[in-house]
Protein backbone atom coordinates (compact mmCIF):
# COMPACT_ATOMS: atom_id res chain seq x y z
CA UNK A 1 0.00 0.00 0.00
CA UNK A 2 1.29 3.45 -0.95
CA UNK A 3 1.84 5.87 1.92
CA UNK A 4 -0.20 9.04 1.68
CA UNK A 5 1.53 12.36 1.14
CA UNK A 6 1.23 14.78 4.05
CA UNK A 7 0.18 18.29 3.09
CA UNK A 8 0.68 21.03 5.67
CA UNK A 9 -1.63 24.04 6.07
CA UNK A 10 0.50 26.55 7.95
CA UNK A 11 -0.61 29.38 10.20
CA UNK A 12 0.87 32.87 9.96
CA UNK A 13 2.13 32.82 13.57
CA UNK A 14 4.29 29.80 12.78
CA UNK A 15 5.79 31.39 9.68
CA UNK A 16 6.39 34.58 11.65
CA UNK A 17 8.11 32.60 14.40
CA UNK A 18 10.29 30.85 11.81
CA UNK A 19 11.33 34.29 10.63
CA UNK A 20 12.01 35.60 14.15
CA UNK A 21 13.76 32.60 15.71
CA UNK A 22 15.27 30.80 12.71
CA UNK A 23 16.94 33.38 10.47
CA UNK A 24 17.79 31.90 7.10
CA UNK A 25 21.49 32.73 7.36
CA UNK A 26 21.76 30.57 10.49
CA UNK A 27 19.07 27.93 9.90
CA UNK A 28 19.25 27.27 6.17
CA UNK A 29 18.10 23.66 6.67
CA UNK A 30 14.67 24.87 7.74
CA UNK A 31 14.26 27.41 4.94
CA UNK A 32 15.62 25.04 2.28
CA UNK A 33 13.16 22.45 3.58
CA UNK A 34 10.27 24.92 3.37
CA UNK A 35 11.36 25.78 -0.18
CA UNK A 36 11.35 22.08 -1.11
CA UNK A 37 7.91 21.55 0.45
CA UNK A 38 6.50 24.46 -1.55
CA UNK A 39 7.95 23.06 -4.76
CA UNK A 40 6.38 19.68 -3.95
CA UNK A 41 3.03 21.40 -3.16
CA UNK A 42 3.10 20.01 0.37
CA UNK A 43 3.06 23.38 2.14
CA UNK A 44 -0.05 25.50 1.73
CA UNK A 45 -1.54 28.54 3.39
CA UNK A 46 -4.60 30.70 3.04
CA UNK A 47 -4.37 33.96 1.15
CA UNK A 48 -5.31 35.53 4.50
CA UNK A 49 -2.04 34.24 5.96
CA UNK A 50 -0.26 36.20 3.23
CA UNK A 51 -2.23 39.31 4.22
CA UNK A 52 -1.15 38.89 7.84
CA UNK A 53 2.48 38.38 6.82
CA UNK A 54 2.44 41.48 4.61
CA UNK A 55 1.70 43.67 7.62
CA UNK A 56 5.41 43.30 8.31
CA UNK A 57 8.31 44.52 6.24
CA UNK A 58 10.98 41.88 6.61
CA UNK A 59 12.59 38.77 5.14
CA UNK A 60 9.36 36.80 5.57
CA UNK A 61 7.50 39.19 3.25
CA UNK A 62 10.24 38.69 0.66
CA UNK A 63 10.04 34.90 1.11
CA UNK A 64 6.24 34.96 0.82
CA UNK A 65 6.43 37.01 -2.38
CA UNK A 66 8.87 34.46 -3.81
CA UNK A 67 6.54 31.56 -2.87
CA UNK A 68 3.12 32.93 -3.80
CA UNK A 69 1.99 29.52 -5.06
CA UNK A 70 1.52 28.27 -1.49
CA UNK A 71 -1.07 30.95 -0.74
CA UNK A 72 -4.39 29.52 -1.89
CA UNK A 73 -7.26 31.68 -3.02
CA UNK A 74 -10.41 31.27 -0.99
CA UNK A 75 -13.11 29.29 -2.77
CA UNK A 76 -16.80 28.71 -2.10
CA UNK A 77 -16.22 25.41 -0.26
CA UNK A 78 -13.73 27.05 2.12
CA UNK A 79 -16.17 29.87 2.81
CA UNK A 80 -18.86 27.32 3.70
CA UNK A 81 -16.40 25.49 5.97
CA UNK A 82 -15.44 28.78 7.67
CA UNK A 83 -19.14 29.52 8.25
CA UNK A 84 -19.49 26.08 9.82
CA UNK A 85 -16.40 26.64 12.00
CA UNK A 86 -17.56 30.07 13.14
CA UNK A 87 -21.07 28.82 13.94
CA UNK A 88 -19.65 26.46 16.57
CA UNK A 89 -16.34 28.18 17.43
CA UNK A 90 -17.17 31.87 17.06
CA UNK A 91 -14.52 33.06 19.51
CA UNK A 92 -11.74 31.68 17.29
CA UNK A 93 -11.60 35.10 15.65
CA UNK A 94 -11.62 38.34 17.56
CA UNK A 95 -14.26 40.48 15.92
CA UNK A 96 -13.20 44.14 15.55
CA UNK A 97 -9.55 43.08 15.38
CA UNK A 98 -7.12 42.26 12.62
CA UNK A 99 -5.62 39.53 14.80
CA UNK A 100 -6.14 35.85 13.90
CA UNK A 101 -8.40 36.57 10.94
CA UNK A 102 -6.66 33.83 8.93
CA UNK A 103 -7.18 31.12 11.56
CA UNK A 104 -10.48 29.66 10.33
CA UNK A 105 -9.17 29.66 6.76
CA UNK A 106 -6.02 27.76 7.78
CA UNK A 107 -8.27 25.08 9.24
CA UNK A 108 -10.71 25.22 6.30
CA UNK A 109 -7.89 24.41 3.85
CA UNK A 110 -7.11 21.24 5.79
CA UNK A 111 -10.77 20.26 6.17
CA UNK A 112 -11.37 20.83 2.46
CA UNK A 113 -8.40 18.61 1.62
CA UNK A 114 -9.48 15.93 4.07
CA UNK A 115 -13.02 15.85 2.68
CA UNK A 116 -11.69 15.57 -0.85
CA UNK A 117 -9.91 12.30 0.00
CA UNK A 118 -11.95 10.82 2.86
CA UNK A 119 -14.07 8.60 0.62
CA UNK A 120 -11.03 6.92 -0.90
CA UNK A 121 -10.06 3.54 0.47
CA UNK A 122 -6.39 4.59 0.33
CA UNK A 123 -6.21 8.39 0.47
CA UNK A 124 -3.22 9.79 -1.41
CA UNK A 125 -3.02 12.95 0.67
CA UNK A 126 -3.34 13.62 4.40
CA UNK A 127 -3.82 17.18 5.66
CA UNK A 128 -2.17 18.55 8.79
CA UNK A 129 -2.34 22.03 10.35
CA UNK A 130 0.83 23.63 11.69
CA UNK A 131 0.39 26.31 14.33
CA UNK A 132 2.28 27.54 17.36
CA UNK A 133 -1.00 27.96 19.21
CA UNK A 134 -1.63 25.41 21.93
CA UNK A 135 -4.75 23.52 22.91
CA UNK A 136 -6.51 25.21 25.80
CA UNK A 137 -9.81 23.82 27.06
CA UNK A 138 -10.90 27.22 28.37
CA UNK A 139 -10.25 29.09 25.07
CA UNK A 140 -10.94 28.40 21.42
CA UNK A 141 -7.69 28.18 19.48
CA UNK A 142 -6.70 26.45 16.24
CA UNK A 143 -5.82 23.11 17.97
CA UNK A 144 -9.26 23.02 19.64
CA UNK A 145 -11.05 23.42 16.32
CA UNK A 146 -8.78 20.92 14.59
CA UNK A 147 -9.54 18.36 17.29
CA UNK A 148 -13.27 18.96 16.79
CA UNK A 149 -12.95 18.24 13.05
CA UNK A 150 -10.51 15.34 13.34
CA UNK A 151 -7.66 17.27 11.74
CA UNK A 152 -4.17 16.57 13.01
CA UNK A 153 -2.53 19.71 14.40
CA UNK A 154 1.17 20.01 15.20
CA UNK A 155 3.42 22.80 16.37
CA UNK A 156 6.69 23.86 14.73
CA UNK A 157 8.71 21.44 16.85
CA UNK A 158 6.53 18.50 15.83
CA UNK A 159 6.90 19.68 12.25
CA UNK A 160 10.71 19.81 12.60
CA UNK A 161 10.66 16.26 13.97
CA UNK A 162 8.51 15.00 11.10
CA UNK A 163 10.85 16.59 8.59
CA UNK A 164 13.92 15.26 10.35
CA UNK A 165 15.38 18.75 10.45
CA UNK A 166 18.21 19.49 12.78
CA UNK A 167 20.88 22.12 12.95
Amino acid sequence: MMKSKRVYSIDSCTLMNFNIYYKREFFSTIWDGLDALTEDERLIASEFVLEEIKRGNDALVKWANEHKSIFKRTNREQIEIVKEIMSTHGSLVKHNSEENQADPFVIALAIEGKRKYEDQMFPTEEFVVITDETYRPERIKIPNVCQHYGIECIDRFGFFDEMGWSW
